[in-house]
């Protein structure tokens, strides 16, 4: 079950072991399970002691078990869940998703990897510092459309927030192509360019909005220009890809091969006439 609660306890043999969700370990007496910052009760799905952490989410409820979605998220220690999820599986610099996992989960790791692993050192350290920010749940969704981050702020008191959890609608076989010289950039650029925007309104979520309200005749608005700018061109440069120059109708999407290959239509049916040919 997704909290935890045993529905039937079957077991061959005497010996049964205390770790079982989550891998914690229960307590025989109590059935309770514990997490290191607190106890945890499967049965309700709820944590027997207040989030040490609780000042962080004022909209949640301190014993609330994963905000609700224990499909998607994972609480390590009983104070904070984890960062960067791909179909409930969490990344971190470097790592491999496990071997059964969808394609789409194969490729956003890639691509995250090739960020990370890759020569501009603003875009590597964006990833990294995004995927170890206890403050923020990213979350990347399979689209076949585009990719789009759905930045999500509110107000507390007043003031403007970013909240927990941030969406990123991630098509892995779409990039951008230019349409006068069919120079292209790949889908990973496009990751970068959206995680750029979710820092941006870490960084400052009131500027943020100012930004997106302040319409610019040549990159469509200032937060555009702003990402753009500051995190796409540079990591474009250090692929040796498209550097664009505006936010236009110039530019439209386009499906790759994958999401580190920067191959349009255009340059493969150049590739396919070519073997033809011989």
């Amino acid at each position: 079950m997704p909290y935890g609660e045993l529905l039937v306890n079957q077991k061959v043999g005497p010996y049964e072991t205390p770790y079982k969700f989550t891998s914690k370990e229960q307590d025989p007496e109590t059935d309770l399970t514990y997490f290191g910052a607190r106890y945890y009760d499967a049965a309700l799905g709820i944590w027997l002691g207040v989030d040490p952490l609780a000042e962080r989410y004022p909209a949640m409820s301190p014993f609330t078990y994963v905000f609700n979605n224990p499909i998607r998220l994972i609480d390590p220690n009983g104070m904070e869940v984890d960062d960067i999820i791909i179909e409930g599986q969490k990344y971190i610099p470097g790592s491999s998703p496990s071997a059964e996992s969808s394609d789409f989960v194969k490729e956003s790791f890639a691509a995250l990897n090739e960020i990370v692993n890759g020569n501009n050192k603003n875009a590597s350290n964006l990833v990294i510092g995004l995927s170890k920010n206890d403050d923020i749940e990213i979350e990347l969704v399979a689209s076949n459309l585009k990719t789009e981050a759905q930045v999500g702020l509110g107000k507390i008191n007043g003031k403007d927030i970013i909240r927990k959890y941030q969406t990123i609608y991630f098509d892995t076989d779409r990039g951008i192509e230019e349409a006068t010289t069919g120079k292209s950039l790949s889908p990973d650029v496009a990751l970068v360019h959206e995680l750029g925007h979710i820092q941006n309104a870490i960084d400052n979520p009131t500027e943020f909005i100012n930004r997106k309200k302040e319409s610019d005749p040549v990159w469509f608005d200032l937060e555009e220009k702003e990402t753009i700018t500051k995190y796409e061109i540079p990591y474009a440069s250090s692929r040796n890809m498209l550097q664009r120059t505006s936010y236009s109708s110039n530019y439209k999407t386009i499906k790759t091969i994958n999401s580190t290959n920067a191959l349009t239509h255009k340059q493969l049916d150049l590739i396919v006439q070519s073997i033809l040919r011989f």
